[in-house]
């Protein structure tokens, strides 16, 4: 059967297509890393676990450390991304 891809972008700068991440995909790798962090992984480690996880670039990790890492979202760490997303925004 024919798998059905989902279209790629690719904007000016970039070296790779890209595909936006679903919020399940997201909930998935925010929870991996705070995982990780809560072991206490160094951030290279982290790094380099996600990437080769999730096939992610390294300014993606570093977008859910700093996320998850940031003061006022620390109790996230035990949350997911929708939850806290639906939380602050109100959907």
């Amino acid at each position: 059967m024919n798998k059905i891809l989902p279209q790629t972008i690719i904007r000016p700068g970039q070296r790779k297509p890209y595909v936006k991440a679903t919020r399940q995909q997201i909930d998935e790798r925010v929870g991996y890393v705070s995982r990780l962090l809560r072991a206490g992984k160094t951030k290279s480690q982290i790094h380099s676990a996600v990437r080769e996880k999730f096939g992610v670039e390294w300014r993606q990790c570093d977008r859910y450390i700093a996320w998850l890492t940031k003061s006022d979202d620390r109790p996230v760490l035990l949350g997911t991304f929708s939850e806290t997303v639906s939380e602050n925004t109100g959907e």
